[in-house]
């Protein structure tokens, strides 16, 4: 009988072991934020820009200024709290940022450039 007990115990402790395991490896999920967004520049400069935020929560998209200034571009982050940090640039040379919070139903935030000129931003969701 002890032998059995044994086995009975061996095969309980086998159950438990394997039915409790879990994978360790990391699964990456898309950034909840990914998708179509617009921004809105006001302040220093007026433009807008289209924000297409891939799964990992990056993006680069130019800005299209308004009266005829030119562009500028705009790349950075957004985590999956909503949190935006973007730097802005001119034929690629950094010349400001940007920081905004975002929500699912749009955010906004404040930008900078180095030669002083600021403003806010908006950021709304585009719907298809």
């Amino acid at each position: 009988m002890t032998s059995r007990n044994g086995q009975l115990t061996a095969v309980v402790l086998c159950l438990v072991i394997f039915s409790c395991s879990h994978d360790n490896s990391t699964s990456t999920r898309a950034n909840p934020y990914r998708g179509d967004w617009s921004i809105a520049f006001t302040g220093g400069f007026v433009g807008y820009a289209s924000m297409v935020i891939d799964d990992n929560g990056q993006f680069f998209n130019e800005i299209a200024l308004d009266g005829n200034s030119g562009s500028l571009t705009i790349t950075g982050t957004v985590t999956v709290n909503g949190a935006v940090e973007a730097q802005i640039l001119k034929d690629l040379s950094h010349i400001g940022s940007m920081n905004a919070s975002l929500t699912h139903s749009g955010g906004s935030g404040t930008w900078q450039t180095n030669d002083g000129k600021a403003g806010t931003c908006r950021i709304y969701p585009i719907y298809y």
